[in-house]
């Protein structure tokens, strides 16, 4: 899978996609990333700038990791600094749904391993939001 291609593709499905409205909750309300043994995927509409500490901004997704040992589900909010998806390297971080902190794992555009894979998903979302702000706002001044 040729990541780069996936991830334009996918940040222009997740952007379409992204809305307000309300869905039952199922299984297309996910959208798959990654599945090689253990399947990951980021909740539909689930996307946001947020203020982290030190008043840092970074990009967010809702995902899941379903385990494909014992078919257990996790449910995570993953983050990445605007700083870290300009430098295309840093740290994903994770959280569970309530917020609190449950690891950091280094990341590296074309890493290979599946925080780098994540990371780029949502930096890529990231960048086609501001792509698309910066388009309107200029568009807007006409």
């Amino acid at each position: 899978m040729k990541i780069k291609n996936s991830i334009k593709l996918l940040c222009a499905l997740l952007f379409i996609l992204n809305s307000s409205l309300s869905f039952a909750e199922n299984e297309t309300d996910w959208v798959v990333v990654y599945t090689k043994k253990d399947e990951i995927s980021i909740k539909k509409g689930s996307f946001d700038f947020i203020n982290i500490k030190n008043g840092d901004f970074a990009a967010s997704v809702i995902g899941k990791i379903k385990f494909e040992k014992n078919s257990a589900v996790l449910f995570y909010q993953w983050y990445v600094t605007i700083n870290d998806c300009g430098k295309k390297m840093g740290s994903l971080v994770a959280l569970n749904t309530s917020g609190k902190f449950l690891n950091e794992s280094d990341f590296i555009f074309g890493g290979g391993n599946t925080s780098s894979g994540i990371a780029e998903i949502v930096c890529g979302i990231a960048e086609e939001y501001i792509t698309d702000y910066m388009y309107k706002s200029s568009k807007s001044k006409e």
